[in-house]
């Protein structure tokens, strides 16, 4: 018996390494009952996944970012398989397009009503 369920389909992995977006969305994601792990480059992201004690529901994650950028990050998860399946939504201020396995794709800036109608839709699927 898991009781861990809701809280794993309801955490967000947010990977921005802009400050004040970051915590923007964060903002956005915890007042509609999310809990929202923060990462500013893919590096940290991963070494969230790989330590934390459940899983995230999906993963919000920005392409261009320091040490590790979004489309570095993406081939890490996509060819692990405790990972490869969590839905991925991106968000970019570049002309990208997005890595394969990627559900959704945000141009910024950001139109924070379709970002949350997407998160809404990816973390029930589970």
């Amino acid at each position: 018996m898991s009781m861990a369920v809701d809280v794993e389909r309801r955490t967000v992995l947010l990977v921005e390494d802009d400050a004040d977006l970051a915590e923007t969305l964060r903002g956005l994601l915890v007042d509609e009952g999310y809990d929202v792990v923060t990462a500013a480059n893919g590096l940290e992201a991963l070494n969230v996944l790989q330590t934390a004690a459940e899983t995230p529901a999906l993963i919000v994650l920005d392409l261009m970012l320091p040490v590790m950028s979004g489309w570095e990050f993406m081939d890490v998860v996509r060819s692990d398989a405790r990972f490869s399946e969590i839905p991925v939504i991106i968000t970019t201020a570049t002309q990208a397009t997005a890595p394969e396995g990627a559900q959704r794709y945000f141009q910024k800036p950001l139109k924070l009503e379709a970002l949350l109608d997407a998160v809404s839709t990816h973390t029930e699927r589970q």
